[in-house]
C-alpha cells in the first residue's frame, strides 16, 4: 500500500504518467489483476484467527458459508465441528498451530509433507490426488526477513511439486513479493486486503491467500471481518 501511495505521489510530483498509474492500479487493484474463472465447485475459507476464536465464531463461519475446507493459521480447536475431520502443524514457540478442517463429503485423505515454514504448515492429500495446505510463513519484521524470504522460497519450491493443489493460508506476503510472484497458482476475483483488520478491505494489505492450480480455477472470492482478529478471513470458491 505504502509502495502504491509513493508512486502514485511521485509520478505526479515528477510528471511521470506511468508512475502514477501504476499507483493507481495497486491501489485499486492490490491482488493484481483478477484471474480468469470457471465457477466454484469448492468453499474454502481462510483465516489467521490470532489465537481468539471462539466456538461461536467458528460455528458462525460454517453456518454462513457450508466450507469444505477450513485453513486456520494461529488457532486452537480443541473440539472439531461435527462433519469436520482436523489435521494441524506443529505448534511453533510463541504461535498457535496452522489448522486444517476437512469436510467428510471430500473423501479420505492422508496427511502429506508440507512445506518448511516457521510458524507452521500442514498438508494433505484426497483420494484424487488434490493436496490440500495450509502455511503461515514468518512475517517481514526486523529480526527474522531472512525467515520470511526463505519461508517463502520453500513455499514456492513445494508448490512446484504438486500439480493439483489448494494452497491457503497468511502468507505475510502480497502475490507481488518475491517467490509469491512466481509461482502458478491462481486467486479469485476481487477479493480486497486481509491486515489490518480494522481498515477497509480495499485500503488494508492482501495478505491472507487462497491459492489454487490453474486446471483447479479459481471463482468468486471476499473477505469477512471475524471476532477480534487483525486478519479479515477470505471466503473462496474453486474448482
Amino acid at each position: 500500500m505504502l509502495s502504491a501511495l509513493l508512486l502514485l505521489i511521485l509520478g505526479m510530483l515528477l510528471r511521470r504518467a506511468g508512475w502514477a498509474l501504476a499507483g493507481v492500479a495497486l491501489l485499486l487493484l492490490p491482488q493484481g489483476w483478477p484471474a480468469l474463472s470457471d465457477g466454484g465447485e469448492l468453499t474454502v475459507v481462510s483465516f489467521n484467527t490470532q489465537d481468539s476464536l471462539s466456538g461461536a465464531e467458528l460455528a458462525g463461519l460454517i453456518d454462513a458459508h457450508d466450507p469444505d475446507l477450513l485453513v486456520l493459521p494461529e488457532a486452537r480447536v480443541t473440539d472439531p465441528p461435527a462433519g469436520y475431520a482436523q489435521v494441524q502443524s506443529p505448534e511453533a514457540e510463541g504461535v498457535a498451530p496452522t489448522v486444517l478442517l476437512i469436510h467428510e463429503r471430500l473423501g479420505p485423505f492422508a496427511e502429506v509433507s508440507a512445506p518448511n515454514v516457521t510458524w507452521g504448515a500442514v498438508a494433505v492429500e484426497l483420494a484424487d490426488g488434490t493436496v490440500l495446505a495450509g502455511v503461515h510463513p514468518s512475517p517481514p519484521v526486523p529480526g527474522q526477513m531472512g525467515s520470511w524470504r526463505r519461508d517463502l522460497a520453500h513455499i514456492g519450491q513445494w508448490a512446484r511439486d504438486h500439480d493439483r493443489l489448494v494452497l491457503a493460508g497468511d502468507f505475510n506476503a502480497t502475490l507481488r513479493h518475491g517467490p509469491m510472484a512466481a509461482l502458478d497458482l491462481v486467486h479469485g476475483d476481487w477479493c480486497g486486503g486481509t491486515w489490518p483488520a480494522a481498515v477497509p478491505p480495499p485500503l488494508a494489505s492482501p495478505i491472507d491467500h487462497v491459492l489454487v492450480s490453474p486446471d483447479i480455477g479459481a471463482g468468486e472470492c471476499r473477505t469477512q471481518r471475524v471476532g477480534t482478529s487483525d486478519h479479515r478471513a477470505v471466503i473462496a470458491h474453486v474448482g
